[in-house]
């Protein structure tokens, strides 16, 4: 997004950001007592990704976080709903991500393709890291899954949404 000067703004990482739930769908399938609902980011440094096939075996991070990260690999707790997962972040191979425990994260969370996750690092001592994560879920809301059911196969079934 440019601004009247037309440098591009960088507004939206500099900043408190509301998440939007919408985009995603419904997150009303959280466990009961999910403490770590999608909310205001914190900090200015996140990144985030909806997730692929491949980026649910390995999760390499983007270049704009790994300059703040250190080039070793050290430990990384995510956190989620109340639990955190200890991994370790290898900032010292030719593309930084986590390691294989990452794949525990996905599978303990149900993480699926096109489930969107806001990595919000909270801690960066050098030699730990912290991310709290949200987690905005790809299926569609309950409501719209029952107009796709009855219609919306073909053109001549459309969708319509009042």
């Amino acid at each position: 997004m440019a601004d009247a000067s037309g440098k591009k703004s960088t507004r939206l990482r500099e900043k408190s950001v509301d998440v939007n739930k919408a985009r995603f769908g419904s997150t009303s399938e959280s466990p009961p007592g999910e403490e770590d609902q999608v909310s205001h980011l914190l900090t200015k440094h996140f990144f985030d990704a909806v997730l692929t096939k491949s980026q649910l075996q390995t999760l390499m991070l983007p270049s704009h976080m790994v300059q703040l990260l250190p080039r070793a690999t050290v430990p990384v707790t995510l956190t989620y709903g109340g639990k955190d997962w200890n991994l370790s972040y290898r900032g010292d191979c030719a593309r930084a991500a986590f390691d294989s425990e990452w794949r525990a994260f996905v599978k303990d969370n149900d993480l699926k393709c096109e489930d969107a996750c806001v990595f919000e690092l909270v801690e960066n001592s050098g030699k730990n890291l912290k991310f709290k994560v949200h987690i905005l879920r790809g299926d569609l809301p309950p409501e719209l899954v029952a107009l796709v059911n009855s219609s919306g196969t073909t053109s001549d079934s459309p969708i319509v949404l009042d």
